[in-house]
C-alpha cells in the first residue's frame, strides 16, 4: 500500500465498504495545502485558505496530493494528513480534490482522526527509549547540546560518542539502505518507512514523527565547506521560519572511513501546523568529489529523546572512494553481462510489443520500422477483401490496423527517446500540435506541426546517440545483430526509393499542369444553386432541365444539371437538395459513383478525401469501352449532393485539365 497514492487506496475502500485502511494512509500521505504567509513570514502567522459553501462545510481547507489542483493562497505548504489536521481549527473540515471530483471529510470525521492521532502519540512517547531518563526540554539547544562529548576537551562533536548501546541498536533491528549511484550506505531501524521521490531518499519514523531527508551528488569541483553553504543557503530559502542555532561545527564518525570528513548545523523554530518548538538538523558529508546531506527533522522534545539515535545513524555512514565505487560498478555489469548470457535475457526491448520500458539505438529503430508495418498491411488487405460482403468486420479491421500502426511508431519513438535520456512525453507536445491545428481548421499550423515533428524524428533517428551507460530509462540495449544491420539498411533504401518517387510525382504533375496551361485553358468561376458552391471551368454552363418524371424517380429531390462541352471535353455539373433530413452520405456518394459510371465505363479508382473544414469528399476515374475517361468529384454537404464531372480523352492533357478544375472547387 505504501507505493499507493490515497486517492487509490480510498477508491478500493469506498468500493470495498472498509474505511480504515484510507484514514490510514491519509494520515501519512503528504498533501498541498493553500496558505497565506503574515509579512514577517513568521511561521505562527499562517493562515489557511478556506473554501467557503463546500459539501464539508463552510470552514474547509482543500488538499491535493497534485500540486497543480490548488489555485488558491500565495503559497503551498507539502505536509502530511496528520500534519494537516493538526493545523485545522477546532471545527475545521477538509475537502480533499482528486483526478475527477472533491472527497469532502467533514468536521465529525477531522475530530475523530484527531482523537486518534491523539492516542496514537501518547503511546509512541511512553515507547521512546530514554524519554524517562531524558527530560523535555525548554528551549532549542545548540550542536554541542545535541551532540554532547563525553570529555570536556573534546575537539569536536562525534557522531558516535554517546551512541546507542548494543542491546538498544540490536532491538531496533537496523537494516542498511542508501543511494547505490553514490556509493553511499548507512542504517536505520528497520521500522522506519521509505520513500524515493527522483533520487531523494525520505525516511519516517511513524512512532516519534522524526523525520530524515538523505540527497548528494558527485561534484569533484566541490568541497565540503561548499556543500555546507549550498545546502544552508538553500534551506533558507525553502524554510525562512527556522533560525539557526549555533555555528557550523565539523563532526566525524569513530568508524568513518579515512577521507570521509563532515560538517554539521542545526536549526531552531515551530514547522508550520505544530504549536511546539522544533529543531532541524543538517548533517554533510564529504569524500573524493562526493558529497552527501542526512537532514533530520523532529520536534525539540523528540530531538533530545533520540539524539542518540540521530549520532548512531550519522556515525554508521559509509561513502566508497572514486575506486571503489568504479570497482562495483564494473562488478555488477559484468554480473549483469554474464548473467544474461546465462539466462539468455536482454535489456533490449522486444520488436512487437505493448509496454513502454527500455531504450533501443538507431539502427535498432531504423530496423524495428520496416516489419512493424507487416501487421497493419495485412489487417488493411483483410479488410478490402471481407468489406464488401461485412462491412462492420471490414472497418473493425481496417480501424485497429491503423490503430496497431499508430501504437508501433510512437512506441519505437518513446524507445528512442529513452537512449538519450529523454521522456516519451516529449511526443505529446506534437500531437497537441497537431491537434490543436486540427481543431482550429488551420492547414498552416497543421504543416508546421507535421514538419516539425518529422525533422525531430529525423533527427533522433539518424544523427543522435544514445546515452553511454545505464541512464534513467535503464541498461543500454544489446548490440546490433547482422539483422537489425541488414534491416536499417532495407529502411534506408525505401526512404531514399520514397524520396525519388515523390520528387518524380512532383515532376509529372507540373509537367501535367504545364501541357495544361499550354493548350489555353482560360478558367472562370462558376456559381451553383443557391451560390452554395464555385468551380472554374472554360466556359459557362448551360442549365439542362430536368423532367418531373426524373423528380419523381429521384424521391421528390429537386434536381439540377448544367452542361458544357468545350475543347473536346464534356463537363457535367449535377446538384442534388435532399432537404434538412439526415441522409447516409456513403451510400448517396456510392449511388453517385454508379451514375457515373454509367452503362459502358468501368472504374479504375477512387480516392476519398478532406475539405479544411471537414466535409468529406470522393474522386472517381470512370474508363469508358471507347478508351475515353470519365474524372469526377462527389461532395455532400448541408443536404446537398454535388456530381462535376469531365469526360474526354485519356491523356495527360486531360488529367493535368481535371485537377485544376476539381481543386478550384470550393464550398460556400
Amino acid at each position: 500500500m505504501s507505493s499507493e497514492s490515497f486517492e487509490q487506496v480510498l477508491a478500493a475502500a469506498l468500493a470495498g465498504g472498509s474505511m480504515n485502511v484510507a484514514w490510514k494512509k491519509f494520515v501519512h500521505t503528504r498533501f498541498y495545502l493553500p496558505i497565506k504567509h503574515s509579512p514577517d513570514f513568521d511561521p505562527k502567522k499562517i493562515t489557511l485558505v478556506m473554501t467557503p459553501g463546500s459539501a464539508a462545510g463552510d470552514n474547509t481547507v482543500q488538499i491535493s496530493e497534485v500540486r497543480e489542483r490548488i489555485t488558491q493562497g500565495d503559497a503551498v505548504l507539502w505536509l502530511n494528513g496528520a500534519e494537516v489536521i493538526a493545523m485545522l481549527p477546532p471545527d475545521g473540515a477538509i475537502q480533499v480534490a482528486l483526478a475527477t471530483h472533491a472527497y469532502p471529510i467533514p468536521s465529525d470525521r477531522i475530530a475523530w482522526l484527531r482523537e486518534g492521532l491523539r492516542v496514537a502519540q501518547a503511546r509512541a512517547a511512553a515507547k521512546v527509549p530514554g524519554a524517562a531518563a531524558t527530560p523535555p526540554s525548554s528551549g532549542a539547544p545548540g550542536i554541542a547540546t545535541v551532540f554532547a562529548s563525553a570529555a570536556p576537551d573534546a575537539a569536536k562533536p562525534s557522531a558516535q560518542r554517546g551512541s546507542l548501546p548494543a542491546n538498544e541498536i540490536a532491538a531496533l533491528r537496523p537494516r542498511k539502505l542508501g543511494l547505490a549511484d553514490l556509493g553511499l550506505e548507512f542504517s536505520v531501524p528497520g521500522a522506519w518507512r521509505e520513500e524515493r521521490i527522483a533520487k531523494v531518499l525520505h525516511l519516517h519514523d511513524r512512532d516519534s514523527g522524526m523525520r530524515v531527508e538523505v540527497r548528494g551528488m558527485q561534484q569533484p569541483d566541490l568541497s565540503l565547506d561548499q556543500w555546507v553553504s549550498m545546502r544552508v543557503e538553500q534551506l533558507g530559502q525553502e524554510m525562512r521560519f527556522l533560525k539557526q542555532s549555533g555555528p557550523v561545527q565539523p563532526i566525524e564518525g569513530v568508524q568513518w572511513q579515512p577521507g570521509l570528513s563532515g560538517k554539521m548545523v542545526e536549526f531552531a523554530g515551530t514547522f508550520p501546523g505544530e504549536t511546539v518548538p522544533g529543531r532541524y538538523l543538517l548533517a554533510c558529508i564529504h569524500r573524493e568529489g562526493t558529497v552527501v546531506s542526512l537532514a533530520v527533522r523532529a520536534t525539540a522534545e523528540v530531538f533530545a529523546q533520540q539524539r542518540s539515535l540521530v549520532q548512531w545513524l550519522i556515525g554508521s555512514v559509509s561513502v566508497l572512494s572514486k575506486e571503489d565505487l568504479a570497482a562495483r560498478r564494473a562488478a555488477a555489469a559484468a554480473a549483469a553481462s554474464e548473467r544474461d548470457m546465462d539466462d539468455g535475457v536482454t535489456d533490449t526491448p522486444a520488436l512487437f510489443g505493448f509496454n513502454l520500458h527500455g531504450r533501443i539505438g538507431r539502427l535498432r529503430a531504423l530496423a524495428y520500422s520496416v516489419p512493424t508495418v507487416i501487421p497493419s498491411a495485412a489487417l488493411a488487405i483483410g479488410a478490402a477483401v471481407v468489406m464488401p460482403k461485412a462491412m462492420v468486420l471490414g472497418a473493425i479491421m481496417a480501424i485497429t490496423g491503423v490503430i496497431l500502426l499508430l501504437w508501433f511508431s510512437l512506441r519505437l519513438m518513446i524507445l528512442r527517446l529513452h537512449d538519450v535520456n529523454r521522456s516519451g512525453k516529449w511526443v505529446l507536445l506534437f500531437l497537441a500540435l497537431s491537434g490543436l491545428a486540427g481543431a482550429l481548421h488551420s492547414p498552416v499550423l497543421l504543416g508546421i506541426a507535421s514538419l516539425a515533428f518529422w525533422l525531430f524524428v529525423f533527427v533522433i533517428y539518424y544523427f543522435v546517440p544514445g546515452t553511454r551507460g545505464q541512464n534513467d530509462y535503464g541498461p543500454p540495449p544489446g548490440p546490433n545483430t547482422q539483422l537489425v544491420q541488414i534491416g536499417a539498411a532495407v529502411f534506408v533504401l525505401f526512404q531514399l526509393f520514397g524520396i525519388y518517387a515523390n520528387v518524380k510525382m512532383a515532376s509529372m504533375l507540373k509537367s501535367r499542369t504545364d501541357t495544361a496551361a499550354a493548350q489555353g485553358s482560360k478558367l472562370t468561376p462558376f456559381a451553383g444553386p443557391g451560390q452554395k458552391f464555385v468551380v472554374d471551368l472554360p466556359g459557362v454552363p448551360t442549365p439542362v432541365p430536368s423532367s418531373p418524371w426524373m423528380n419523381q424517380q429521384n424521391g421528390g429531390v429537386q434536381v439540377q444539371q448544367f452542361y458544357l462541352e468545350q475543347a473536346g471535353r464534356q463537363y457535367l455539373i449535377q446538384s442534388l437538395d435532399f432537404g434538412p433530413a439526415p441522409r447516409d452520405s456513403y451510400a448517396l456518394m456510392n449511388r453517385a459513383e454508379q451514375s457515373v459510371m454509367g452503362g459502358d465505363g468501368k472504374v479504375e479508382g477512387t480516392k476519398a478525401f478532406l475539405f479544411n473544414n471537414g466535409v468529406n469528399g470522393r474522386e472517381v476515374r470512370v474508363k469508358r469501352a471507347d478508351g475515353s475517361i470519365r474524372l469526377a468529384r462527389l461532395v455532400y454537404h448541408s443536404g446537398m449532393l454535388v456530381v462535376l464531372m469531365i469526360a474526354g480523352p485519356d491523356d495527360a492533357a486531360t488529367g493535368a485539365h481535371a485537377d485544376q478544375v476539381f481543386q478550384s472547387f470550393q464550398l460556400k
